[in-house]
């Protein structure tokens, strides 16, 4: 599976707000980089993750989230961000942490 259109719209959706200029597609690169290059159960783990929140988009919103409006992929993202399941959680905050200070760091 390409994680990069998914990681793409979370650093959109987590990090942009029309008043600060954000490289989104550098970041996403950067992150889907690290992705890569996390130890084999992590790296395993986050991309399921990524694939779930893919596909758990259609469910809730009719398409998946790669294709989503931005407005669509926010809500998503706060729908994770508030999930019982901690997983789901800590990969909303793991992208919007490490989005920022890869942000930052450009």
């Amino acid at each position: 599976m390409h994680i990069e259109p998914v990681v793409r719209g979370l650093v959109s959706g987590l990090l942009t707000d029309g008043e600060h200029p954000v490289p989104v597609d550098d970041t996403a690169a950067i992150l889907v980089r690290k992705i890569d290059n996390m130890p084999g159960l992590m790296r395993f783990g986050m991309r399921v993750l990524l694939w779930v929140f893919d596909w758990y988009s259609l469910v809730r919103g009719g398409r998946r989230f790669r294709g989503s409006s931005l407005t669509k992929q926010r809500k998503r993202i706060e729908e994770w961000s508030r999930m019982p399941i901690g997983p789901c959680r800590d990969m909303i905050e793991f992208h919007r942490k490490m989005g920022v200070f890869v942000a930052l760091s450009l």
